[in-house]
């Protein structure tokens, strides 16, 4: 696998790689197509081989794929769990973190006992809740969850900038679909930390799905103020 990813290195992406993912460790710069059919070759064989002889200093591209295989391979849910905790600690950068979450596309079949697992993981360390809050934002931001999911926003308070990221990108995107619920989040002056409620609202602004009458509300500050008395 190594000698494939060394001829399908590329000199200039890698560098590019390397400025945009910090914590990316040894990177040879792989492009994303090329992984996923490697990825794909992969899942057609022994994939549990693969999974369970990483290497102890891989690449990021081992890493990616590993994070690839683990998202789409067919594992009961006590398995899987069980390769994640074993995963999740090997992350170190947003890339491997958000990649696993896009792939995790099972979790649909298994939403509660899933949810189980990510609650565990916001008590664990900043890529292990980074991790759940992507999850959340890919997953749970339905008519089911949102009200747990935006409660459970609330409670993060951890200064990792890559956590407070991640909050603020889940509630960009609850801002979406859920506008009442979420506004009254960001109305509340105790509801996030300070940091954190600023990156929320940049991205909404940045959002080509919020109406320019809503971002005009959050420039001028109307977008704050009591609609009947009270925050």
């Amino acid at each position: 696998m190594r000698s494939q990813l060394h001829a399908l290195a590329d000199e200039k992406y890698r560098i590019f790689q390397e400025k945009i993912i910090p914590g990316g460790g040894k990177i040879l710069g792989v492009y994303t197509a090329d992984l996923n059919r490697l990825a794909r070759e992969i899942l057609k064989g022994d994939w549990r081989k693969f999974l369970d002889t990483l290497p102890p200093n891989p690449y990021y591209e081992e890493l990616a794929l590993a994070a690839m295989v683990l998202g789409a391979a067919p594992l009961e849910i006590d398995e899987r769990f069980a390769y994640l905790d074993r995963f999740l600690p090997k992350i170190t950068n947003w890339a491997h973190c958000d990649l696993l979450c896009s792939r995790l596309k099972i979790v649909r079949k298994n939403p509660d006992e899933m949810e189980i697992y990510l609650r565990k993981c916001l008590r664990k360390g900043p890529w292990h809740i980074r991790f759940a809050v992507v999850m959340f934002l890919n997953y749970y931001l339905d008519e089911r969850h949102i009200d747990a999911v935006l409660d459970t926003l609330k409670t993060i308070r951890n200064p990792e900038y890559y956590v407070r990221m991640a909050v603020a990108w889940a509630i960009s995107m609850a801002f979406v679909s859920f506008p009442e619920k979420t506004e009254t989040l960001l109305q509340s002056p105790d509801a996030l930390d300070p940091t954190t409620r600023k990156m929320a609202l940049r991205k909404i602004l940045d959002s080509r799905q919020v109406d320019d009458a809503v971002k005009q509300r959050i420039k001028d500050g109307s977008f704050f103020r009591p609609k009947s008395g009270n925050i």
